[in-house]
Order: C-alpha cells, then structure tokens, then sequence
C-alpha cells in the first residue's frame, strides 16, 4: 500500500501529472485535427484554377504542427510529474 506524504504531495503530483497528460493529448488531437483538415481542404482545391487557399491555409497547417509539438511535450511532462510521485523503495 502506497503511504502517502504529509498533505497528500504525491497523490497530488500523480493527479496532476496525469492530467496535464490529458491536456497534451487533447492539444495533440487537435494539432492533428487541423493538420488533417489542411490536406482535406488542399486535395479539394488542386483541381481547380484558383488555388490561393494553399498558400492562406499554411497558418492553419503550422499551427496543427505547433499544437501537435505542444502536446507531446506535455505527454511527457505529464509522464514526468507522475514518474517523480511515486514512491520509493521501502526504508
């Protein structure tokens, strides 16, 4: 049974880190959502003569590769700050 430290410290840091994991995913999901939404809407408008939405629609491809940066550094933050709470060996 894991004993926890005074106020709790490492049920906290595991809860957090899990949660700031979930908020990565959620960034990632989203980065991948607007990346894939760049290509849909760029597959669509190859055809046809007027094809500046390539070139405006780059704001939206960078920002989904941020966001999808962004979220896998949290991934691992929120992994790091759950690592660190768990208990040691036993004294």
């Amino acid at each position: 049974m894991i004993r926890p430290a005074p106020e709790g410290r490492p049920r906290r840091r595991r809860l957090a880190g899990r949660t700031l994991g979930g908020i990565g995913v959620a960034v990632a999901a989203a980065g991948v959502w607007m990346i894939g939404g760049y290509v849909a809407r760029a597959a669509r408008v190859l055809g046809e003569s007027d094809r500046s939405w390539l070139f405006w629609g780059l704001a939206i491809l960078f920002a989904g590769l941020l966001f999808v940066g962004i979220g896998v550094a949290l991934v691992f933050l929120g992994r790091r700050i759950s690592r660190s709470a768990a208990p040691g060996p036993p004294a």
